[in-house]
């Protein structure tokens, strides 16, 4: 008991060498796509995400500006400018 400090269960994986069948090489191809695309995924979300939020704000000014457009056409420049000049200054 002095001589072991540590152990652990061992992952058995099966021995490819040995098992030259189709199961084999299906389970080694299965293996490589699902973690290719978790290494896809984990790359391409920061993308995915500022993507999308410059996608929804610039659906927002769109929105607000065609909104602001069909407002302002009811009312003309006079209407929301007034200009007061004082009457004590010469020019």
């Amino acid at each position: 008991m002095a001589d072991k400090l540590y152990s652990r269960w061992r992952i058995k994986l099966p021995n490819f060498r040995e098992l030259k069948s189709v199961k084999a090489v299906l389970l080694i191809m299965f293996f490589s796509i699902v973690v290719s695309v978790g290494m896809f995924l984990k790359s391409a979300y920061p993308i995915f995400k500022s993507s999308c939020e410059t996608a929804a704000a610039s659906k927002g000014n769109k929105i607000i500006n065609d909104e602001v457009y069909k407002v302002m056409q009811n009312y003309t420049y006079n209407d929301l400018i007034t200009i007061d000049k004082d009457i004590n200054r010469e020019n």
